[in-house]
């Protein structure tokens, strides 16, 4: 179970995180928004992402690993305040500064539109987007 301290302390890394990435996201309901484009499960609540910024609540395994992946942080600092370096780790930055190109720029409604299909188009809309990004880079 976590303690108070947790989870504030928690809500601090996550913010520090977003500024790190340059990512302007000051309410709850847009950082539900962008976080639910980007994670494959259940979209998680206005409510429940307030909670993490305030420092109520937080995110399970797999919200961390979304919010680190794209946030380009390790799982391990974003949780614990503990950073660990690896390929593998590399590897994820690149893939999350894709995919916060992608995403940087998103309208409401067409966020609002991703937000309601099933999981299995999300994630197609998400390598659709990520197969262009790697065109265009080799176009460059």
């Amino acid at each position: 179970m976590e303690t108070m301290n947790e989870k504030q302390a928690f809500s601090e890394r996550l913010l520090q995180a977003m500024r790190q990435a340059k990512i302007q996201v000051r309410s709850p309901t847009r950082l539900t928004l962008e976080f639910n484009l980007r994670y494959t499960g259940k979209p998680v609540t206005t409510q429940a992402v307030r909670k993490w910024l305030l420092g109520g609540a937080i995110p399970s395994q797999d919200k961390i690993f979304t919010l680190a992946k794209w946030l380009s942080v390790s799982t391990e600092w974003l949780r614990f305040g503990e950073t660990t370096y690896t390929n593998k780790g590399v590897e994820n930055r690149i893939y999350a500064d894709q995919d916060r190109q992608t995403y940087l720029v998103c309208d409401t409604e067409l966020c609002s539109n991703i937000n309601k299909l099933n999981d299995e188009h999300k994630k197609i809309i998400r390598e659709m987007a990520l197969t262009l990004l790697r065109l265009e880079k080799k176009e460059k």
